[in-house]
């Protein structure tokens, strides 16, 4: 298996099996997709793609890099009759965006939420930009509203 893992296509179901993690989809649990980036690289994964399920509550996620995810993306399009594309190949910094449905394409899939500093240390280290050295990343409200789920 490579590093990254694979992404395959088995009927309508799409299947990420990784170092860490595996999992399975059927097309039709699918609600949305997204791409996320983080600072992860260049030593390890900092571009994943996304697929939110269970009324935009739940996310399982892949590395781009993983081999068949250009071919995924490519299948998807098809299956979903609309040209998705990646956009956040240069982002080295926490973003990410819905790529389907159309609706809601280009929205923020995520929200990034930053523990706050407790102490004087963190406030000086977060002044320089050295804490806090991650965060919580969780599908934005506004998402998570539009798939009929309920924002905390």
């Amino acid at each position: 298996m490579p590093e990254s893992g694979v992404l395959e296509i088995q009927g309508d179901t799409v299947t990420y099996r990784g170092p860490a993690s595996s999992w399975s989809l059927g097309l039709r649990s699918i609600e949305a997709i997204g791409e996320v980036t983080n600072q992860s690289g260049p030593s390890g994964e900092d571009w994943f793609i996304c697929f939110v399920t269970n009324r935009g509550k739940v996310w399982n996620e892949a590395p781009v890099s993983a081999q068949g995810a250009d071919a995924l993306l490519q299948w998807l399009s098809a299956k979903l009759g609309e040209p998705l594309e990646w956009r956040l190949a240069n982002s080295t910094d926490f973003r990410s965006r819905v790529m389907w449905p159309t609706l809601l394409r280009d929205q923020p899939l995520f929200e990034f939420v930053e523990r706050a500093p407790q102490s004087l240390l963190q406030h000086l280290a977060r002044r320089f930009r050295l804490w806090p050295l991650q965060n919580q990343q969780r599908i934005a409200p506004a998402i998570t509203k539009a798939l009929g789920g309920f924002a905390v």
